[in-house]
């Protein structure tokens, strides 16, 4: 059905996130819900029946006893005359006062933490209805964890964190990410010591007695998970970002006062970030409202529309959570079984800002990082329980792979034309796509059919493992490529083989589709090749042996680098890894400059290991805040990580 954005409406005499993380910056979903749910992702079948169109969220909140009394309204158009019931989402713990549908007062009926309205006879398609709830209680009671009543600095904190179905917790709606409302008015009434961020655009604020109530307006679509507030007495301060059209984004910034000093920096770098990515992506997608941050009280991130949950300030931080203005709120996963197209998207864009910045060693640092060499599908096959929706290890970094792996499938020029392309697709664009509709942008800007990527990759398990050998026969250079997977899986891929030869050195690319498969390349007369490197930029997610003379040289199996915890840390980061064989081990930091602060090495058996670091260098001296980057070497490769120092 066609939306249309409906009027701003505000009548001011009537409105009175478990399993250990594996990455810093793994937004703040994975805290939302630290149990499995029992709400299904899925729509039942009369809320496919119905469109919301519009929210307006009126609340008024009482810090010293952590409640809330609110007022949702409604607005849904009938998309099927066979609806017998008008189903909304909302957590039993919370108490209804009064349901009003079109003015009339009508029974609340529960079931399943969701009010069960019945709906009219002779109901038409077409149809627009309105439902206004009233209701009361601490959010906290319903067990969603979704909306907090917290602290900082001895001051009251209050703040929402949603992902993945927790709006229903503080707010009546069709909780599901398939159906954005078309705009949303989010009205908070609060204590006048305290200020109020949310999406959109402040339109007023009215101050009554000891009260002040925010009006907040957002006139992009929006799926329920994004819709936020942020509360404390924040230090506000402001940026912009210019536009190469010459258009001005306000950038807004609600801060802890006690961080303002330490974060200022990293802020600082936020319109660099939106030029970068609005040259990669496409321009930032709510020109018309904002961007800005609003601090909250866990340490990951939330890409909140237009405002951005942020519980630290490292550039890997802020990098993911602006991306996903793009990549989850401009377009957003339809259901969360594809919720490596927020996720993994995000991921790669940190990527692509440290290749921005750094050049291509930056971006190879970071996939590196992203290394991912677990079981499991990326598409999330049950999405019901948070530690499966964002799996660290698939959802962000193995999907980033994903991405990867494919703009060298496509060539630079097409991914990014592929990504534009996606971002402007009427169909998509502030709405929501699941993989096989992002799939087939990709098929038609490329020309390619990539059914085979996307299903070895997305619905497949696990990663190529290969083996490699050549001999040169005269002016003919004989390469054997093989796979052994233990999983019955093999990928077809394309293979960049890098030859150093005696005049020259030149890639050659092969299209591996075998599980044997033998290559002949025609040589110039007289060219020698000295030594041939598998995959030499490290554009496909894989382990690699080299087996001439029946020699294994290497591969990620021999050595397994885990993720360093804390991570960001303070005190004291544990660095696990596995060695698969005994061998001598190099422990080296650098600083985001590649100077290197800190060194050691020793002698280590087969099994699990830890090495530790203090955040001190070499004489002993405390290092500022700052990234660093852990570089592990062994017998026959190195492996890289990425960890934040917070002083």
């Amino acid at each position: 059905m066609k939306k249309i954005y409906l009027p701003s409406i505000i009548i001011l005499s009537l409105l009175i996130a478990q399993p250990e993380l594996e990455k810093q910056i793994l937004c703040g979903n994975s805290k939302s819900l630290l149990r499995i749910l029992e709400s299904s992702s899925t729509l039942t079948v009369e809320q496919q029946k119905y469109d919301a169109l519009f929210y307006r969220i009126n609340l008024d909140i009482d810090p010293d006893n952590h409640l809330i009394t609110g007022t949702t309204l409604a607005r849904i158009c009938i998309l099927d005359s066979t609806i017998s019931f008008i189903e909304l989402d909302f957590a039993s713990g919370m108490v209804v006062t009064e349901l009003l549908l079109n003015d009339t007062s009508i029974a609340v009926h529960y079931s399943n933490n969701m009010i069960l309205i019945p709906a009219a006879n002779g109901i038409q398609i077409g149809d627009t209805l309105e439902i206004i709830i009233s209701y009361n209680g601490n959010p906290a009671s319903t067990g969603f964890g979704s909306f907090i009543f917290g602290s900082h600095d001895n001051q009251d904190l209050i703040w929402s964190l949603s992902e993945p179905y927790g709006a229903r917790s503080w707010w009546p709606c069709k909780d599901d990410p398939s159906d954005k409302a078309d705009s949303v008015d989010i009205i908070v009434r609060v204590p006048s010591n305290l200020k109020v961020a949310s999406n959109g655009n402040l339109v007023d604020t009215l101050v009554l007695g000891d009260k002040t109530t925010y009006y907040w307006e957002e006139r992009y679509p929006i799926t329920t998970y994004l819709v936020s507030v942020a509360i404390y007495p924040y230090y506000v301060w402001h940026d912009q970002y210019i536009s190469v059209n010459n258009d001005t984004l306000p950038l807004d910034y609600y801060v802890f006062p006690d961080h303002y000093n330490s974060l200022q920096e990293n802020y600082l770098l936020t319109k660099d970030m939106i030029s970068v990515f609005a040259g990669l992506f496409g321009e930032y997608p709510f020109m018309d409202e904002k961007y800005g941050h609003a601090e909250f009280g866990w340490g990951g991130g939330m890409e909140h529309q237009t405002i951005t949950s942020l519980g630290g300030w490292s550039e890997a931080l802020i990098a993911h959570e602006l991306a996903h203005q793009w990549w989850g709120d401009m377009i957003t996963c339809n259901s969360f079984h594809h919720i490596w197209l927020n996720e993994g998207f995000a991921t790669y864009a940190e990527a692509l800002w440290w290749e921005d910045k750094y050049g291509p060693d930056g971006l190879h640092t970071d996939m590196a990082y992203n290394e991912y060499f677990g079981g499991g599908t990326i598409y999330v096959e049950n999405p019901v329980s948070t530690s499966d929706i964002f799996n660290g290890g698939l959802s962000y970094r193995k999907a980033s792979w994903v991405l990867h792996m494919l703009r060298h499938v496509v060539g630079d020029d097409t991914f990014f034309t592929i990504l534009r392309t996606y971002g402007d697709d009427p169909r998509y664009k502030h709405n929501s796509a699941t993989t096989e509709q992002f799939q087939a942008v990709c098929e038609s800007v490329s020309g390619l059919n990539l059914e085979v990527f996307f299903q070895q990759w997305i619905y497949g398990s696990y990663y190529p493992r290969y083996s490699y050998g050549w001999q040169q026969n005269g002016d003919t250079l004989i390469v054997n490529v093989g796979q052994y997977q233990t999983t019955g899986t093999y990928f077809q891929m394309p293979i960049d083989l890098k030859l150093i030869c005696n005049d020259t050195t030149y890639i050659e690319v092969v299209n591996n589709t075998q599980i044997n498969e033998e290559f002949s390349i025609i040589l110039e007369p007289g060219r020698r090749v000295m030594s041939l490197v598998f995959d030499p930029d490290d554009w496909i997610l894989k382990s690699v042996y080299f087996t001439n003379n029946g020699i294994d040289y290497h591969g990620p199996d021999k050595f397994i680098l885990q993720s360093a915890y804390p991570n960001p840390f303070n005190a004291e980061v544990t660095i696990p890894f596995i060695m698969q064989v005994r061998g001598n081990i190099e422990f080296n930091i650098y600083n985001l400059r590649g100077e290197l602060v800190y060194s050691k090495q020793g002698q280590f058996d087969p099994g699990k290991q830890t090495l530790k670091w203090n955040g001190q260098d070499y004489q002993g001296n405390i290092l500022s805040t700052g990234v660093f980057f852990i570089q592990m070497n062994y017998p026959g490769g190195s492996k890289t990580e990425k960890i934040l120092l917070l002083k």
